[in-house]
C-alpha cells in the first residue's frame, strides 16, 4: 500500500508564521528541528484549528491567515474548509493542560475530547455545589460567606440520593406552614445534641413541669425570663466558693439586704417554697436543667425553648421542625433552587452520553494499554483498565498495578510515582488518538507530533523513538515530527535513517521561516572532525584557502587535549591563548603551536600560517566570513564565527574596564562573566550593548568547549545573524584599530 501524502501549497500568517518557505520539504514524511519561538507551536496550533474548522485569529498579527493544503484530492483553504481535514495534532504542551494535571481526569480511559467534555461537566457540578453551599451558608445558616459542603449538613435533614432529590424534598415542605420558624436560629436547632434531647423520653415528659417553673413569676422584682431560680442557685454557689461574705460584703436581691451566707440560704428556701409545688416538680426542673446545660448546643437551644415553646414542643418530631426552619429561610429562593435542579438534570444527561461514548472506546484503550505495557516503562508498574464509581457514575480508568503482586497500588505509592504516571497517561493518550483515528479515517492521515518526548527519561525517549519509526513506516500516516531538542532530533534521525524521510532545520529569516535540509553527517555524528582535518592537509590547501576551517578546528583540538591531559595540561593551556583575547595578539605567531598542529590537524598545514601574526590570521578569517555568503548548514564557517565573536566580545569587555593588564587564561569564561556583571551593574553598558553581550555569552561559551551535544546554538541562529554580531563586537572593541594595539 502506497502512502498518500498531504501537500502544503501555501502557509502564511498562521499565528507566528508570516510565511513558511520550502513547503515541498514537508509534503512528505519529515522530522523538523525548530528552536523555541520559531514555528513549532504556531504550525501545530494552526493545523489543529484547520482540522477542527476553527478560525485562526492571531492576537499579534494584522494579516489574515492564508493557507492551501491538498489532501485526498481536495484543497483546504480559509474559504473552503468542510472540517474533514484528516489531521491529528499531538503536542507536549498537553502535559501542562488540565486533562493531565488533574489526576482524576488524567487517568480516565477516554479520548482527549471526551476528557475535556467530562472536565467541563465536572466543573459545572462544582459550580452547582458552590451555589448550594452559598445559599445554605448565607441564607440558612446566617453565615457571612460561603462555607464548603454546607449543603451536605442540610441534606442529612431532608435526605435524597443526589442534588435534585434533595431540592425536591426541600421544596416539598409548605412555605406557608414554615413561616413562623423563620425567627429561629439554624445552629441552635439543627444539631445532633438537640436531636438527641428529643429522642430522650425523660426530657420530653418533664418539659411541661420545667416550663411551669421557668414561667412562674412569684416575684418579678427577683426573677424574669433571664434570671431564674437556677441563676439564684448559681449565685449562692459562687459566693460560697469565693468567701464573699467573709470579706464583709453585702448584696441586695429584690428589696432585701443579704449580709451572710445563712441569710442567703434562708432566702433561697423561701423562694423555693413559693416556686416549687412538690418534690416531683423540683426533680423535673433539676433534670431538664441539667440536660439543657450539658453542652454549648443545648444551652443555645435552651434560650429558644421557653420563648418559642409552642413551636418547639407541640409534638416530639424534631426533624419536621428542622425542615420547617430550613424551608422558612429559603422563602423567595425557590426559582434559584429549581434552576440548580434543572442544571443538575442536564448535567446528568451530558455525563451519561459522555460515558456511553467512552464505553465504545474501550476496545481501543485495551489495545493501547497492551502496547504501552509491552513497549514503555514504568519500572515495576503495569497499567490495567477498570471502572471506578465517581459521583454515582461508572467511569473507565487507567489503574496502576504492581508487577510483582498484581495488586492495585495505594494512593501513597501512586503519589511517589506521579511524574512517571503523568508521562504514562500522556503516552497512552497519544497511542489512543493514533489507533482510534486509524479506525475512523482512511489513509492519508496527517500526524503532527510536537515535542512528544520532551522531558522523558532515556528509556522512554528510546521507546517512543522506536514507536515513531513504526508510525513513519505505517502507510496510513503522513508524519511530521517537530522538536526543539536536538538530541531527540539526532536520536529519531538515527532510527529513521533507512527510511526516505526529509530532515529539516527551521530558521527564521526576517519575514519568513525557511525549512532547510537537515540531513547532514556533520550534525548526526562526529564525522565533522575528520572532514575538517582533511580540508587543511594536502596540496589543495594554499594561501589561507581554508582559513575558516582552521579557526573552527581550534576548539576541537583543544577539547581533545582536555580529554587527554585535563585543563592542567600544557597543550590545553597553550590553545587557550588562541581562543581568548590577548593584548600581545598582534605579535603572537603560531610557531610554538606547530607540534600540536602537526599532531592534531595535519603535518601538511600550509607554512604560510606560521609566517604571519595571529592577529593577521584573525583579520584574514574575519574578511573571508564577512565578504562571502555563508551557507546556513556549513557548521565549520558558523563555528569560526563563534570563535572570532568570542575574541572580539572579550576585547570589548576588557576595553570597557579600561584595565589593559587583565590577562585571560583557561578560566577566561569565569573572568569575563564577572567583569560583564560588574559593568552591567555599574551602568557602564547601554541597553543595546547588554543585549549583544547576552547573545555573545550564549553563543560563545559552548563553542570554546565543543562536544557532540552543543550544536543547538549554531543551528538555531542563521549565519547572517552570527556575522552581524561578530562585526558589531569587532567595531565596538576597535579590534582592528592600530591605536588599540
Amino acid at each position: 500500500m502506497n502512502k498518500t501524502y498531504t501537500k502544503f501549497l501555501k502557509f502564511k500568517n498562521v499565528y507566528g508564521i508570516k510565511e513558511l518557505k520550502n513547503l515541498d520539504r514537508i509534503s512528505k514524511d519529515t522530522i523538523i528541528y525548530a528552536p523555541n519561538g520559531v514555528m513549532k507551536t504556531s504550525f501545530a496550533d494552526g493545523l489543529y484549528n484547520i482540522s477542527n474548522n476553527q478560525p485562526i485569529i492571531d492576537a499579534f498579527g494584522k494579516e489574515l491567515a492564508d493557507f492551501e493544503i491538498e489532501q485526498n484530492s481536495k484543497i483546504y483553504s480559509p474559504t473552503d474548509n468542510d472540517g474533514e481535514f484528516q489531521c491529528i495534532v499531538y503536542s507536549g504542551k498537553y502535559l501542562k493542560s488540565d486533562i493531565f494535571n488533574d489526576p482524576a481526569i488524567a487517568s480516565m480511559a477516554m479520548s482527549a475530547s471526551l476528557k475535556e467534555s467530562y472536565l467541563k461537566e465536572r466543573n459545572e457540578l462544582e459550580s452547582i455545589r458552590d451555589e448550594l453551599d452559598r445559599i445554605c451558608s448565607i441564607n440558612v445558616k446566617n453565615g457571612k460567606k460561603k462555607s464548603n459542603d454546607s449543603w451536605l449538613s442540610i441534606r442529612s435533614i431532608f435526605g435524597g440520593e443526589n442534588i435534585e432529590e434533595f431540592i425536591d424534598n426541600l421544596l416539598s415542605i409548605d412555605a406557608e406552614q414554615s413561616k413562623d420558624f423563620g425567627v429561629l436560629s439554624f445552629n441552635a436547632l439543627c444539631n445532633d445534641k438537640v436531636t438527641s434531647l428529643y429522642s430522650n423520653p425523660n426530657f420530653l415528659n418533664k418539659l411541661s413541669l420545667y416550663r411551669d417553673v421557668v414561667e412562674k413569676k412569684v416575684n418579678e422584682e427577683i426573677f424574669n425570663s433571664g434570671f431564674t431560680f437556677a441563676g439564684l442557685i448559681e449565685v449562692r454557689d459562687t459566693v460560697k466558693k469565693t468567701n464573699y461574705f467573709d470579706a464583709s460584703h453585702k448584696m441586695v436581691i429584690g428589696n432585701q439586704m443579704i449580709e451572710t451566707l445563712n441569710q442567703l440560704d434562708q432566702f433561697i428556701e423561701k423562694q423555693k417554697d413559693l416556686i416549687f409545688s412538690s418534690d416531683e416538680v423540683i426533680e423535673a426542673y433539676s433534670e431538664v436543667t441539667e440536660m439543657l446545660n450539658s453542652n454549648a448546643n443545648t444551652r443555645n437551644f435552651a434560650k429558644l425553648l421557653i420563648p418559642h415553646y409552642d413551636l418547639l414542643v407541640h409534638d416530639n418530631d424534631i426533624i419536621s421542625k428542622q425542615k420547617f426552619l430550613v424551608r422558612s429561610k429559603l422563602i423567595g429562593l425557590e426559582d434559584e433552587l429549581i434552576n440548580l435542579k434543572q442544571r443538575k438534570i442536564k448535567l446528568n444527561s451530558n455525563l451519561t452520553s459522555i460515558l456511553a461514548r467512552a464505553s465504545e472506546e474501550q476496545s481501543t484503550w485495551k489495545k493501547v494499554k497492551d502496547i504501552f505495557n509491552f513497549r514503555f516503562s514504568l519500572n515495576r508498574v503495569d497499567l490495567k483498565l477498570a471502572y471506578v464509581f465517581e459521583d454515582g457514575y461508572p467511569v473507565p480508568k487507567i489503574i496502576q498495578i504492581d508487577k510483582s503482586t498484581g495488586k492495585d497500588l495505594g494512593e501513597a505509592q501512586i503519589n511517589r510515582l506521579s511524574d512517571g504516571k503523568k508521562r504514562a497517561l500522556y503516552i497512552l493518550n497519544l497511542l489512543f488518538e493514533i489507533e482510534s483515528k486509524k479506525l475512523e479515517w482512511h489513509d492519508g492521515i496527517l500526524l503532527i507530533l510536537d515535542d512528544v518526548a520532551d522531558s522523558f527519561d532515556y528509556q522512554n525517549k528510546y521507546a517512543i523513538s522506536k514507536y515513531i519509526q513504526e508510525l513513519y513506516e505505517d502507510p496510513s500516516f503522513h508524519v511530521i515530527t517537530l522538536t526543539h531538542n536536538f538530541d531527540f532530533y539526532r536520536c529519531c534521525s538515527y532510527f529513521l535513517s533507512k527510511l526516505k524521510i526529509s530532515g529539516c532545520f527551521a530558521q527564521k529569516h526576517r519575514n519568513s521561516i525557511k525549512l532547510i535540509n537537515g540531513i547532514s553527517k556533520e550534525y548526526l555524528s562526529l564525522s565533522f572532525s575528520s572532514n575538517w582535518r582533511g580540508r587543511l592537509g594536502g596540496s589543495n590547501n594554499s594561501h589561507f584557502e581554508n582559513i575558516t576551517t582552521f579557526f573552527s578546528m581550534l576548539p576541537i583540538i583543544r577539547n581533545e587535549c582536555e580529554i587527554e591531559e585535563s585543563i592542567n595540561g600544557e597543550n590545553y593551556k597553550l590553545l587557550c591563548e588562541l581562543l581568548h583575547r590577548r593584548r600581545d595578539i598582534h605579535c603572537l605567531t603560531l610557531t610554538k603551536f606547530k607540534d600540536i598542529f602537526d599532531q592534531k590537524i595535519s603535518k601538511n598545514l600550509d607554512p604560510v600560517y606560521y609566517s604571519v601574526s595571529y592577529d593577521e590570521l584573525i583579520k584574514i578569517c574575519y574578511e573571508k566570513l564577512t565578504n562571502s555568503s555563508i551557507d546556513d548548514l556549513k557548521l565549520s564557517s558558523k563555528m569560526a564565527c563563534a570563535v572570532l565573536l568570542r575574541i572580539f566580545y572579550e576585547e570589548f569587555i576588557i576595553s570597557k574596564t579600561k584595565n589593559d593588564k587583565i590577562l585571560l587564561d583557561e578560566k577566561a569564561n569565569e573572568k569575563v562573566d564577572r567583569l560583564y556583571s560588574e559593568l552591567e551593574k555599574s551602568g557602564r553598558l547601554s541597553p543595546e550593548q547588554i543585549a549583544h553581550c547576552e547573545f555573545a555569552s550564549i553563543i560563545c561559551n559552548p563553542y570554546v568547549h565543543v562536544n557532540s551535544f552543543m550544536y543547538e546554538q549554531l543551528i538555531d541562529n542563521s549565519a547572517d545573524k552570527l556575522v552581524d554580531f561578530m562585526k558589531y563586537f569587532a567595531d565596538e572593541s576597535h579590534f582592528f584599530d592600530s591605536k588599540n594595539k
